[in-house]
């Protein structure tokens, strides 16, 4: 009797034990599956974020070039207008009543020695 008590205690012990071991699989599988499912989530999102910003960059893009072909004509006339004016004052001899009457003298001199910095040698 003692035998198959120690008999049946074994194959009881064994089965638990098979038992505990198939739960830890499935519980690892488990969460591997998990762990695959979070990352594919991510990935996905991912993708979804870098769609919707090539999206809005895209938008901007062409809202910008729309922007620009509305603006062409304005800024084609103000460039022609500035062409126009400077030829006209060269032709004429006049010149804009608020620009620096000096402008053209300073352009051609050197700038005084109260306004240079002195540098110091480095090597002194």
């Amino acid at each position: 009797q003692e035998a198959i008590d120690l008999a049946e205690r074994q194959v009881q012990e064994e089965k638990a034990r098979q038992e505990r071991e198939a739960q830890a699989a499935i519980q690892l599988v488990e969460m591997q599956l998990q762990e695959e499912k979070d990352r594919q989530e991510r990935e996905a999102q991912e993708a979804i974020e870098l769609v919707e910003r090539q999206e809005l960059e895209e938008k901007r893009r062409k809202d910008k070039e729309e922007q620009d072909e509305i603006d062409r004509p304005l800024r084609e006339q103000q460039e022609e207008e500035t062409k126009l004016r400077i030829e006209s004052e060269r032709a004429t001899g006049k010149t804009n009543p608020f620009a620096n009457p000096f402008a053209a003298d300073m352009a051609n001199e050197p700038p005084s020695p109260a306004v240079v910095e002195p540098k110091e040698d480095p090597y002194a």
